[in-house]
């Protein structure tokens, strides 16, 4: 439950999974409930939290029999060449695969991914491991149906000389 201060009331028998989430303030204090009676409060604990974030994925659509540079920028993703890696959740052969995986620094990297032709449509989630965890972030990254692909479909002009300068 929670109170119009931003208080969060979690009442639990013996322990409380409390998902944390940065944007409110990590406060917790227990109170014993004995026989419809609350004892005392404890001790404020205050945490400080950090929550691996993927703030951009461009280009955040890809097409089946693409391969693509996928950049990655996020916030507490540690990432770090050799001990991080990148992947879409699946261990279906038939979906994306990391070719090249280069880290930039502990929140960017970029990746050269091959998308399958028999890939399935639709949102992918993106893992991503670095020095303090793995973090999957669903839906991220958009498969689309390849008759929507962009494509060239008429070049004009059809030819030109060396040294000829056109448009």
């Amino acid at each position: 439950e929670e109170l119009s201060s931003g208080v969060r009331i979690v009442e639990a028998d013996t322990r409380a999974l409390i998902e944390l989430d940065p944007d409110w303030e990590q406060a917790f204090q227990v109170r014993a409930l004995y026989d419809g009676v609350e004892g005392d409060a404890s001790d404020v604990l205050q945490l400080d939290v950090e929550v691996p974030q993927l703030l951009q994925v461009e280009p955040g659509a890809v097409y089946p029999g693409d391969r693509v540079y996928l950049s990655l920028e996020g916030s507490s993703l540690y990432l770090l060449q050799g001990a991080s890696s990148l992947s879409f959740g699946t261990q279906n052969v038939e979906e994306l695969q990391v070719l090249e995986w280069t880290v930039l620094d502990v929140d960017r990297a970029r990746a050269l991914v091959q998308v399958p032709s028999t890939v399935e449509v639709g949102a992918k989630d993106i893992v991503v491991t670095g020095t303090r965890g793995t973090f999957r972030f669903p839906s991220r990254l958009d498969v689309r149906d390849a008759a929507d692909a962009p494509r060239i479909t008429r070049v004009e002009p059809g030819s030109v000389e060396q040294g000829e300068q056109v448009t």
